[in-house]
């Protein structure tokens, strides 16, 4: 094709569909193939022309618009300034105070989309109903109150029950999820200093937790306790989605916050941790979340309401649910610290230790003893005598005692196939009892022996300070099936609100050990058999000076004391005490004369 849109003859000539054509022919195409050409440009041209001008009149309209959007915008911001409103808080401060709801004189319905009349304030997401909350005005003042009892709605961490008066920068939680901050510009003016001059969305979080049972100040707190703050405001709005998701599901699950110490998980120290207890309201089983198990389990259920909400499949089997637990899984039902001190003084330990669960409530008895034992492996008793002044002094010798874990009294009757678990010293794998299944008292009968020679200053120095976790854990039994009228998820953890109290703290206020008071006992029992032992030695002294005076010897051998000092059995003391008479060099007791040996004079 030639330029200009014009046909050469020669592609012509080329084409077979021309080959056999006159000249004229040729001529009369070209013709007609340049003039369909052109119409199609000038086609071309007008719509490209017709392009151009749609995209600069959007171009325009948007302008327009924007400047619209910019003078409401500054108009709202004007108003702010004197008018009574709502502001929303985020996690992100950039993106705090983005949504604002003027509230002027008048009534306001709050709702969900599907709100009919439409909500004067429409909220979407979880836990908003269709009538969720009505904000009235009385003169100058405002009032919230919600529609229903299935409405959630909180103003400074504290649930609304009835008709309740807002003031400047009250913080207004509506559902799980939507938090604002109500703004009155006029009581700002009127009194600047009675209201916080900032409010954040981690200020209004804590106070929420505070409410819900945590002890949320930060006066003369470590910095592991703020960090433990800052991690409970992180998982408070989770665990209220998670929640709330349940509800809508119909899933029959309730989430709570505990907070567990590293020793409550088996660790010698390490952080406190914020974890999360699944509760199943249907058949009572409860389980230990991690907060990172949690978290990946939350994203499962955003994904399963999601497709709840357009109509899709979501359901899936119980392995995939993440609101599932299989029923036999084991879990911890508590732990018990056993103080090793007396060993390090080869004292034996015979005593009943409370088992504690995470919260430090009492689950149980545990008997438990701990048994020295001598170079040929036999038991140390009270009538060996055998006396330990320092620990040190065990270094380098032979140290071997016996365990023993006889029974558990009192136990929940809601666990079976219970046993023992525990890591002794520098042990790699955990020992662990038979299991018991049937009984709340199990009697596991174990007995370990432990021996190590040399013992080590690092061995020494673990048993005079150190504390073995004795843990228990067993398996759950499923609760029989519910009679009367079936309950939504809703109105279950309703009745349970309203058994236990609101809030999503799992750690309850309840009768607690001293875990103390434990150590206590531990150290009161070493003390008072090593003062058994000091008063036997005592007593040993005391005979050695009644033998020196029947034998009318004016001195004891330096040997001898130390025979009846270092002594391991009444036995040997005595035998050492018998030498005094046979001493001649002792010297009489009447008489004034030079020692004729080595002696102790006992005054």
């Amino acid at each position: 094709m030639a330029s200009g849109g014009k046909v050469d003859l020669n592609d012509l000539a080329d084409d077979d569909e021309s080959a056999g054509m006159s000249e004229e022919e040729k001529e009369a195409l070209r013709k007609e193939l340049e003039a369909e050409m052109q119409a199609t440009l000038e086609d071309n041209m007008k719509e490209m022309e017709a392009m151009k001008q749609s995209w600069e009149e959007k171009l325009k309209e948007a302008q327009a618009a924007a400047a619209v959007a910019d003078q409401a915008e500054e108009a709202k911001k004007g108003e702010k300034k004197t008018t009574p409103h709502l502001y929303n808080l985020n996690v992100d401060p950039q993106l705090s105070g983005m949504i604002v709801h003027l509230l002027k004189p008048g009534n306001y319905k709050v709702g969900n989309n599907k709100s009919d009349p439409p909500a004067d304030i429409t909220l979407s997401g979880l836990s908003i109903q269709k009538e969720h909350a009505n904000i009235t005005t009385e003169g100058n003042n405002y009032f919230i109150e919600r529609c229903g009892l299935d409405a959630k709605l909180l103003v400074n961490g504290e649930p609304v029950t009835a008709k309740e008066q807002l003031d400047h920068n009250d913080r207004v939680m509506f559902g799980t999820s939507h938090l604002y901050v109500f703004v009155h510009p006029k009581q700002a003016q009127a009194n600047p200093t009675a209201y916080p001059k900032v409010v954040t969305y981690e200020m209004a979080q804590e106070e929420i937790a505070k409410n819900s049972g945590f002890d949320m100040s930060t006066d003369k707190k470590s910095n592991e306790d703020l960090l433990l703050q800052e991690d409970l405001v992180d998982m408070l709005p989770a665990v209220e989605e998670a929640n709330a998701i349940s509800e809508e599901l119909d899933k029959k699950i309730k989430f709570e916050i505990v907070v567990i110490s590293p020793k409550a998980r088996g660790l010698a120290s390490g952080r406190t941790e914020v974890c999360v207890k699944m509760r199943n309201l249907d058949n009572g089983l409860e389980f230990i979340w991690p907060r990172d198990k949690f978290l990946r389990r939350k994203y499962m259920m955003q994904e399963m309401y999601q497709n709840y909400q357009e109509g899709e499949d979501w359901k899936v089997p119980d392995e995939k649910d993440p609101f599932t637990e299989p029923a036999d899984l084991e879990v911890q039902i508590g732990s018990c610290n056993v103080y090793l001190q007396s060993l390090a003084y080869l004292i034996d330990l015979k005593e009943s230790m409370e088992i504690t669960d995470y919260k430090g409530k009492e689950q149980g008895i545990l008997e438990v003893e701990a048994v020295p034992l001598n170079a040929k492996g036999k038991e140390i008793t009270d009538a060996d005598d055998v006396f330990v002044e320092d620990p040190k002094d065990l270094v380098g010798g032979n140290v071997s005692f016996t365990l023993k874990l006889h029974a558990a009294r009192g136990l929940p009757n809601k666990y079976t196939d219970i046993y023992c678990k525990y890591t002794f010293y520098l042990d790699s794998d955990p020992t662990v009892t038979k299991k018991i299944a049937g009984t709340s008292n199990p009697e596991f009968g174990h007995k370990k022996t432990f021996k190590y020679n040399p013992a080590t200053s690092q061995l020494v120095n673990y048993l005079a300070n150190g504390i073995l976790m004795i843990q228990f854990w067993g398996k759950q039994k499923v609760a029989g099936a519910k009679t009367g009228k079936k309950q939504t998820t809703k109105e279950m953890m309703m009745s349970r609100a309203l058994a236990q109290g609101s809030g999503i703290a799992g750690n309850a206020v309840e009768k607690t050990v001293d875990a103390n008071r434990t150590f206590y006992i531990f150290q009161l029992a070493t003390l008072k058999k090593r003062q058994e032992r000091l008063e036997g030695k005592i007593n040993q002294f005391k005979n050695m000076i009644v033998e020196a005076e029947r034998h009318n010897k004016a001195r004891v051998h330096t040997r001898i004391i130390q025979q009846v000092l270092s002594a391991q059995h009444p036995k040997i003391a005595e035998a050492a005490i018998k030498k005094i008479g046979k001493d001649e060099g002792a010297g009489d007791l009447n008489s004034d004369g030079p020692p004729k040996s080595s002696a102790c004079t006992i005054m």
